[in-house]
């Protein structure tokens, strides 16, 4: 999973809140603030938004969690969304840059092949399943690695995703619990 590809879905939606990325080898969280569906501010521990951006760009991501609503307070003067996009030379209409994710969105609205989408009960059913081998704690690492499947509570996800959702989860289990959850899980 690459940033631009959460910050194109998180444009798409027009999202406002709070998008917090874990990279892996990195002590800090990356917070980034959406508005209207456009990054607008970010933070990675006490580090410049520069050597923000390289970092995201060396490391890799290991977990990302998006939180709705949260207030944006600061924003920066900088082309931080096409930035975060990769484009190097910002388009001179930024509008342009949110409406081209929806329109690469539009065929998810085209019914899907059969066995594409898996429904927010076998999700659900997924979730109980790992809270009962886990634990009350296991609340916590079920929406880490449902919010880096980029899954979203009602919404049906595609099969490929809620496959490597399974093998997520099932690396937090005990050794000889893994094999049976994903047994279970992939039918």
């Amino acid at each position: 999973m690459e940033i631009k590809d959460v910050v194109m879905e998180l444009s798409a939606r027009k999202a406002q809140g709070q998008l917090v990325v874990k990279l892996v080898g990195e002590q800090h969280l990356c917070n980034i603030l959406f508005e209207a569906g456009r990054a607008v501010y970010m933070t990675l521990g006490r580090c410049e938004v520069a050597e923000i951006l390289e970092r995201i760009k060396e490391k890799k991501i290991e977990s990302t969690r998006f939180i709705d609503n949260f207030p944006v307070r600061k924003t920066l003067d900088i082309p931080l969304h096409e930035q975060l996009l990769g484009d190097q030379n910002p388009p001179a209409n930024p509008v342009a840059t949110v409406a081209a994710p929806q329109v690469e969105s539009a065929p998810a609205a085209v019914a899907p092949a059969a066995g594409a989408l898996v429904g927010e009960e076998q999700i659900e059913q997924l979730k109980q399943d790992f809270l009962k081998l886990m634990g009350p704690e296991g609340t916590m690492n079920f929406m880490m690695a449902a919010a880096a499947s980029n899954y979203q509570q009602g919404q049906p996800l595609a099969r490929e995703k809620y496959l490597k959702l399974v093998e997520s989860l099932a690396q937090d289990l005990a050794e000889e619990q893994q094999e049976v959850f994903v047994q279970e899980h992939r039918a």
